[in-house]
């Protein structure tokens, strides 16, 4: 890259991200950058899980964004972004019940603060509207962690608007125990499906090679096709 400001545009910091005790958060997960409706759009989320030290339980929250990219820092992003707000059920269940409108044009998106301890430590995944993404929870013990699969819509930082979604459910804890090698999450990508009405499927890989997927949009329009090629020599 030529980060040489005197032949390209300077770089510019986008935001600081930070909870709502004003604590900086950490990103250790591939922000995505997507066009919506002719907006840039990054979506990214906090946490981190990258050695022994960051199994213990820890006081600083956080969060996942929807941050709209118009070339110019977006300031206190608690003020600037609508606020999503998550509850919890007595089965665990994670739902928005109240969504706040999102208007593009007035605020610079929207973020959610994840329940307690709860850490978006890999990269979240696009479908055609909305956008998936995985959170883990340490257990004390790097074979152990708790891990909850989200899905919202991309615009408007709410539960998907279909059946699967009613009342507001955008996620729900995974089970990640089939194997001896313990629970936890390592990897997710999104899929295709193959029905005659289009769908997204969003799967996740987990500690003992356990792989889980689930339909997150259906009756997207349209058929996964060819859109490249690979010569493999054996």
């Amino acid at each position: 890259f030529d980060l040489d400001p005197a032949s390209i545009t300077p770089v510019l910091r986008l935001a600081t991200l930070v909870d709502a005790a004003n604590r900086p958060q950490t990103i250790t997960a591939r922000p995505a950058l997507l066009e919506q409706r002719g907006q840039r759009i990054v979506l990214v989320g906090t946490g981190r899980i990258l050695g022994l030290g960051d199994l213990s339980p820890e006081t600083r929250g956080n969060s996942f964004y929807a941050l709209l990219d118009s070339g110019a820092e977006l300031g206190n992003v608690r003020t600037a972004l609508v606020q999503q707000t998550v509850t919890v059920t007595a089965s665990g269940q994670r739902r928005i019940e109240n969504p706040q409108p999102v208007d593009w044009g007035v605020k610079k998106g929207w973020f959610i603060d994840l329940p307690a301890d709860e850490r978006a430590n890999l990269p979240s995944q696009q479908g055609i509207a909305a956008v998936a993404f995985v959170t883990n929870q340490p257990q004390g013990d790097p074979c152990t962690m708790n891990s909850y699969r989200y899905a919202l819509d991309i615009l408007g930082g709410s539960a998907l608007n279909d059946a699967a979604h009613a009342g507001g459910l955008i996620g729900s804890a995974m089970d990640m125990t089939q194997g001896a090698a313990g629970s936890g999450v390592v990897s997710t990508r999104i899929v295709p499906g193959g029905n005659a009405g289009g769908e997204v499927k969003h799967c996740v890989r987990g500690l003992d090679g356990t792989l889980q997927c689930v339909d997150i949009e259906k009756n997207v329009g349209a058929r996964p096709k060819k859109t490249g090629w690979r010569r493999v020599v054996r």
